[in-house]
């Protein structure tokens, strides 16, 4: 008994040790790190100072990646903002933020990846954001605090000092600097296709997770926020492997009247549409996704 008090005391000093260490190297390279998921500084920025009368969509990258957002504005004649960005940050810290910046009159169209309705509450990434962003109020929207230490050492900090002197970021991929005016990314647009890997879901959707989601989707609906929600683009060899948990989704939003606008299979697209992910579509698969978004907004607008 003694012999295992004194292995789990080693083991906590340890933890307490790293977790220390980790956090004196946050607070040393805070704001030099730059990941993709910080654009959503800048990004909340931009959207904030919008004065009129707005349409914003929200979700993970499938959005940044796969829309054009200046023809969405030309087409229904609202100022539109593409906050689309990381998936990690996850939907409830989405639906957070859009708390401070969506008015009264505003549309928000939800557009998120199909594991953001299993038990997710953001990932690593959404610890990093709150980190630079200095949001300690939002801290606990991340869950997994434990296993941050780790993963900020083998995930940021030594690549941090690896990379020292050069910006390890791939020129065309996941490139802060690759955003335009309306938040869409487009450096990718005139590259080649990219071979990637099918996408199955891999958790089952919970449905406790989406009347959740759904709380704070009315809440906003309370505020004369009208909410939107259209289901994202998706390969079609990964979306056939995932089909039965996307039905389960399909079923549980209408359960808590907040149906797709569109059919989830209206947006499974050909694999060769996407550029370097099931969720990331190449220049004419996007193309062919804001001529669907436009159709599908019209309709209701």
């Amino acid at each position: 008994m003694k012999l295992f008090i004194q292995k789990v005391c080693i083991a906590l000093c340890a933890f307490m040790i790293l977790s220390a260490l980790s956090f004196a190297a946050m607070i040393w390279i805070r704001g030099k790190w730059n990941e993709i998921v910080l654009v959503d500084i800048s990004k909340r920025e931009q959207v904030e100072s919008i004065s009129r009368r707005k349409l914003v969509f929200i979700g993970g990258s499938n959005l940044s990646y796969g829309l054009d957002s200046k023809r969405v504005q030309d087409s229904l004649n609202i100022k539109i903002y593409n906050m689309g960005l990381h998936a990690g940050i996850g939907l409830r810290y989405m639906l957070h933020e859009a708390s401070s910046y969506m008015r009264a009159g505003d549309i928000l169209v939800i557009s998120p990846e199909y594991n953001q309705f299993t038990r997710f509450n953001g990932s690593s990434a959404l610890a990093d954001l709150l980190i630079q962003s200095k949001r300690w109020k939002d801290f606990p929207y991340y869950k997994d605090w434990g296993s941050y230490p780790s993963y900020f050492c083998a995930r940021v900090f030594v690549p941090y000092l690896l990379r020292k002197g050069s910006s390890g970021i791939d020129q065309y991929a996941d490139n802060p600097e690759g955003f335009n005016a309306f938040g869409d990314y487009i450096l990718h647009l005139d590259q080649p296709r990219r071979e990637f890997p099918r996408l199955a879901m891999e958790k089952r959707p919970e449905p406790k997770e989406i009347e959740q989601i759904a709380e704070h989707i009315h809440a906003l609906e309370n505020k004369k926020i009208r909410i939107i929600l259209l289901p994202p683009p998706y390969a079609k060899t990964s979306f056939q492997l995932s089909k039965s948990y996307i039905d389960i989704i399909d079923s549980e939003l209408k359960k808590n009247h907040l149906p797709f606008i569109s059919s989830p299979e209206h947006y499974c697209m050909d694999d060769t549409l996407f550029w370097n992910s099931a969720y990331h579509l190449g220049a004419k698969g996007r193309h062919l996704r804001t001529d669907l978004v436009i159709s599908d907004l019209k309709k209701i607008m």
